[in-house]
């Protein structure tokens, strides 16, 4: 009554197919991940804290987050400047989530709205039956990524639908990562107060500071 190393093979392999990210995972896990693009210069309005300090604390609660998937319901919210590897960084929890068994989405925010957005004003009956199964996708799945929020266009929609899929996610006990270039902040001015107050109770706070990693990398050559 147990599932063979086989056949978890299988299932982990199908697991990778549907969650968007199977090719770039192979390139950005935390085999991979180094601390050593960020400076060790203290900030001076961060008690000492340097930009290195800050995201070596980040992959030890992302480690965290991986160890404890399967018996607490943590949410993370992961903000920093454009290039201060977020998207790296939720990336690396991926590729544990999945290799583990798990299921995972991974969406930009842009997709996410215009996936909901196509199924929503959907009018036929298949749309209809579409959009029921997208919505079950996202709600149940054991992990749910949304990169980049903030980069879509702004409007009662995206805020109504965030809120909904937020909200869903946490009745279900289901795990989210949201990564954004807003602070938490911003949420409330750009989303309402109602999703504001979710993220607050609910998700671990955690911020990358520092310059382009991209463009650091890029010097390099």
């Amino acid at each position: 009554n147990e599932t063979c190393s086989c056949m978890q093979a299988r299932i982990i392999e199908l697991l990778y197919d549907q969650s968007n990210i199977k090719d770039v995972l192979k390139r950005e896990n935390f085999r991979f991940y180094t601390t050593k693009y960020y400076s060790s210069e203290p900030l001076p309005d961060r008690n000492g804290e340097s930009p290195f300090s800050i995201a070596e604390k980040a992959c030890r609660r992302a480690w965290d987050f991986v160890h404890h998937f399967a018996d607490r319901s943590d949410n993370l919210f992961i903000t920093g400047a454009t290039g201060t590897g977020k998207t790296f960084l939720s990336n690396c929890i991926a590729e544990e989530v999945l290799n583990a068994g798990y299921s995972v989405i991974y969406l930009s925010a842009v997709r996410l709205f215009e996936l909901l957005a196509d199924e929503t004003f959907g009018k036929t009956d298949s749309q209809n039956r579409n959009r029921d199964e997208l919505h079950l996708h996202l709600y149940t799945c054991d992990l749910l990524i949304i990169d980049d929020l903030g980069t879509e266009i702004t409007n009662s929609f995206t805020q109504s639908a965030l809120f909904h899929c937020v909200n869903e996610r946490l009745l279900r006990n289901r795990h989210t990562i949201i990564s954004t270039n807003l602070s938490i902040e911003q949420i409330s001015y750009h989303y309402s107060e109602r999703v504001f107050s979710r993220i607050m109770e609910n998700y671990q706070y955690i911020e990358l500071l520092g310059s382009d990693i991209r463009i650091s990398k890029k010097m390099e050559e």
